[in-house]
């Protein structure tokens, strides 16, 4: 029987579910009343999203209902419509229309568009739906008091992220996690060991940042070539795929940038963490992405058909690619310019028959293990920081130049970046310098233009290194001197960890890998 402590809608449900001339209902599912008489708005959606939230199915973001859905290749984030609502929310609940009076039976009923609509639009789903802020495929490492622990597959509610086809990361030394990212790095020609500084950064900043572990913003990656196919958006993929990620892709259109900054809002409202601005010719002037790169905790953007959403910037990692960059000195800023110069007739390494892209993919838990493995090392230090003081973004400038001097050995992150900057942010030295690469200007010219050949100083590549590979008839490990270690680690780790798989280049002729 009701209490006089239940609400309306509580008393009503009661009472239908003790009349004795009710028929047994033949699912389990929760009772809600729709509104009218004696029942409010209020408590009508109050009883919906709270039956709804403990399936952990439909969530709110900044300001909207929407539910993943699968179309083959993982999940993404869709706003739930006033139309699809209707039928949506019969899965979790049955609705039913109280009679006036509380000696009246409740009767089945159905929602139609308007009432949806207010559902949708009531505070009690943002009250009581959790709360998310993208999807991710890899197990998020995030502090928890002095400690470090990874999100396990589904929605983590501290964080907001909905965790998918992540797998256990391996355990591994320092020397290890170290020779396996800046192996990875060895297919590339950067101009400077400053680019390639900052490329190994690259590695390190989705998982820093998506964690909280650097709070404030962090740059925009932006890939630099001075040809097409000289491996600038391989080598974002690569960064990427090591989180177990595909690239959400924005391509320029036309003249403008309307099409591009649609595109761009439906990758935030989607929550696709990872995105990149693609093969970006001329300038690249965006006002809603200098926005985002600056904003708070709040940016909202909106996508056609759909109410406003408010997304977390700090949820997204973005890229760009581009054969000669050219930017507002306001993106110049808040970017981190990566530098590389083509091979010609380079032949990349190949695994198995798999490219280098494929093979991070089929052993992504090993190079997320690595980067782990990294960011625990610094942890355990006390999170140190240098006082670099040459980017916009001091936090992951001197987080990132500690962890690039102590733990990799490698040049300091901001060496060579303000020549960068100044000629992105140039028209006119932008200019020259597509002359100087053409090769219209005369050789004299060319060196006060471009800067200069700095690959004696590059770390090499690991050619000629012992390749692991494990005996078939013993199963011990061995090794061939004239074989490079595809992914330039240990012998050690290779037999500890990846068992049975070979490591090496192929002695048969190479396949050059489509960029």
């Amino acid at each position: 029987m009701p209490t006089n402590t239940q609400s309306p809608a509580q008393q009503a449900a009661a009472q239908y579910l003790a009349h004795p001339d009710r028929t047994p209902l033949p699912t389990a599912k929760p009772i809600v009343l729709v509104p009218g008489g004696r029942i409010s708005n209020s408590e009508s959606s109050k009883s919906l999203f709270e039956a709804i939230a403990a399936k952990k199915q439909l969530f709110y973001r900044g300001g909207a209902v929407v539910e993943l859905v699968n179309e083959g290749n993982g999940h993404s984030v869709e706003v739930l419509r006033p139309a699809a609502a209707q039928s949506r929310f019969e899965k979790y609940v049955e609705f039913y229309r109280a009679g006036r009076t509380t000696e009246q039976v409740a009767t089945r009923t159905t929602i139609n568009k308007t009432l949806a609509e207010m559902y949708l639009s009531s505070e009690e789903c943002r009250e009581y739906l959790p709360k998310l802020n993208g999807i991710i495929h890899f197990p998020l490492v995030v502090e928890h008091g002095d400690d470090l622990r990874l999100l396990a597959n589904g929605y983590d509610e501290e964080t907001g992220f909905y965790v998918e086809s992540a797998v256990e990361p391996e355990e591994m030394t320092v020397e290890d996690a170290v020779e396996l990212l800046t192996g990875l790095l060895d297919e590339f020609d950067f101009l400077t060991p400053g680019d390639r500084s900052r490329a190994i950064a690259s590695l390190l900043t989705p998982a820093l940042k998506l964690s909280g572990l650097i709070k404030g913003h962090v740059p925009v990656d932006v890939a630099e070539a001075n040809a097409s196919q000289s491996g600038k958006t391989y080598r974002q993929k690569m960064v990427a795929a090591l989180y177990n990620q595909n690239l959400a892709v924005v391509t320029k259109k036309g003249s403008g940038v309307g099409g591009m900054e649609e595109t761009f809002a439906d990758h935030l409202v989607k929550g696709l963490a990872f995105i990149q601005f693609d093969n970006v010719r001329g300038k690249l002037d965006s006002q809603l992405l200098e926005s985002f790169l600056t904003s708070g905790q709040i940016f909202t953007v909106r996508v056609p058909y759909s109410p406003l959403i408010k997304v977390d910037p700090a949820k997204f990692i973005i890229f760009i690619s581009s054969n000669g960059f050219e930017a507002t000195r306001d993106l110049t800023n808040r970017a981190s310019i990566i530098r590389i110069k083509r091979r010609e007739n380079y032949q990349y390494r190949i695994h198995n028959g798999k490219d280098m892209l494929e093979s991070i993919f089929k052993l992504q838990q090993v190079w997320y293990g690595a980067v782990l493995t990294v960011i625990n090392a610094w942890h355990e230090q006390g999170k140190p920081r240098t006082n670099e003081m040459r980017h916009d973004f001091k936090e992951w400038c001197q987080v990132l130049d500690w962890i690039l001097q102590n733990i990799f050995h490698a040049a300091p992150l901001m060496d060579d970046h303000a020549e960068a900057k100044e000629r992105a942010c140039n028209p006119n030295l932008t200019f020259l310098r597509s002359l100087a690469i053409s090769g219209v200007l005369p050789v004299d010219l060319k060196s006060t233009i471009l800067p200069p050949d700095r690959t004696r100083s590059r770390i090499p590549i690991n050619t000629g290194r012992p390749c692991l590979a494990r005996s078939a008839s013993t199963g011990t490990s061995t090794a061939s001197g004239n074989s490079s270690d595809l992914m330039g680690v240990s012998a050690k780790y290779l037999s500890k960890t990846l068992h049975a798989d070979v490591f090496c280049s192929s002695s048969s002729p190479s396949h050059s890998m489509s960029l």
